[in-house]
């Protein structure tokens, strides 16, 4: 089972895909909430696509993502 591993963060899945379900990406509560309104799941893939439809089939491609735009208002 994951853990979380520090106060005031949370455990992001980038896929849920059995395969990926314990490889996790850990953000501070409000940088997880922020990127959610970035990212839309595509139940059939169990993966995240942006919100420009593209899908986030890597843990690079969604990190990377993140980064794009974390800094975004």
């Amino acid at each position: 089972k994951l853990k979380f591993k520090k106060k005031g963060f949370e455990l992001h899945h980038w896929s849920y895909n059995n395969e990926h379900l314990e490889d996790v990406i850990e953000l501070s509560i409000k940088d997880h909430k922020k990127l959610h309104s970035f990212v839309v799941i595509d139940p059939e893939k169990r993966m995240y696509r942006t919100i420009n439809g593209a899908l986030l089939n890597t843990r690079e491609k969604h990190f990377d993502y993140w980064l794009s735009v974390k800094d975004l208002e």
